[in-house]
């Protein structure tokens, strides 16, 4: 009030509509739009090479913005929410470009992540119905993306009802982290390795920016450290395999 007297209403109110303004501060770029169902990411290329391999239907875009997997789900799930994660991955690449030697651990890093945030879940069964899977700190969905964190950067309700949605803001999160923190940081170096990038990377998105070098302090909390670990194995299945490995969540 001291600074704009004729201004009207509370001076101090914050909603929870996304501001452009904000995130081009921050270097986050035009707003994400929640992607309509017809949607075709297919044509994403970068230098010639095709980014996104598997196209994804109206009806599958459908069936993720309601989607409980159980055991007998998986060998439909789990491809179609792979190709989700390497197209948000493809998005965020596109829009903002990064050092190429780091655009494979990039891509590595984000499946890697949402399946340590969520078993690359976006819902939950709670009383025969889908629920968004919420922390008790109010991270949200596949990405567990925490709403009061990211207010202004992310439409909150997308966050909440769409897999797709959310994996993009994800996305450009770890990339976020990645190319403003720990590249500058040299963690690759420090780590002896590309791959250390993707943790202290992973250490950020968990645990802020402050945390970036968590993964590699011997005096972290225990209970953090196993966090940087299950990543960090997680981050080994995607690099070896494509795919992390399913026992690690769903068991069997």
């Amino acid at each position: 009030r001291t600074l704009a007297p004729g201004g009207g209403g509370d001076p101090l109110a914050a909603g929870s509509d996304v501001d452009p303004a904000l995130r081009e501060i921050f270097g986050f770029g035009e707003p994400i739009e929640p992607p309509p169902a017809e949607e075709d990411g297919a044509h994403l290329r970068r230098r010639g090479v095709t980014l996104v391999q598997r196209t994804i239907t109206d009806a599958e875009r459908g069936r993720l913005r309601r989607w409980v997997p159980g055991p007998a789900d998986l060998d439909a799930y789990l491809p179609l929410v792979q190709a989700v994660l390497e197209e948000a991955g493809a998005r965020a690449l596109a829009k903002t470009p990064i050092d190429p030697r780091f655009e494979l651990v990039y891509g590595w890093l984000v499946p890697a992540a949402a399946w340590k945030e969520s078993c690359w879940r976006q819902f939950v069964s709670r009383g025969g119905r889908p629920v968004v899977l919420r922390s008790s700190a109010g991270a949200l969905g596949i990405l567990q993306i925490n709403a009061r964190v990211w207010r202004g950067f992310y439409d909150v309700g997308a966050l909440e009802k769409d897999l797709i949605y959310n994996a993009r803001a994800g996305a450009e999160i770890l990339l976020h982290y990645l190319a403003d923190f720990v590249i500058p940081a040299d963690e690759h170096g420090v780590g002896g390795s590309l791959d250390a990038a993707a943790r202290a990377t992973y250490s950020a998105y968990n645990g802020g920016p402050r945390a970036l070098r968590r993964w590699r302090k011997a005096d972290a909390p225990a209970a953090l450290r196993r966090i940087d670990e299950a990543f960090w194995r997680d981050y080994q299945a995607v690099k070896r395999d494509g795919m992390p490995e399913r026992g690690t969540c769903w068991g069997g």
